[in-house]
């Protein structure tokens, strides 16, 4: 193959990439169901810790009223 063919055939891909990177239409997509699960999965353990905490100061209050009662 001689340069010039195979720098052709390099532009021609390349050209090919930037239009696919260019357009949004290729990767928008899924870059965006990829953060929408990461979204997903980072705010399920937030919730856990969150309710852990909760419960945690109900028993603890409930424990202090208690104590006070006796």
């Amino acid at each position: 193959m001689s340069t010039n063919r195979t720098a052709e055939l390099k532009f021609r891909c390349d050209a090919k990439i930037q239009v696919a990177a260019t357009s949004g239409k290729v990767s928008a997509r899924p870059t965006a169901a990829f953060e929408l699960v990461a979204i997903v999965l980072l705010a399920l353990p937030t919730l856990v810790a969150v309710t852990t905490v909760s419960i945690g100061i109900a028993r603890a209050d409930l424990s202090i009223v208690t104590r006070a009662a006796s």
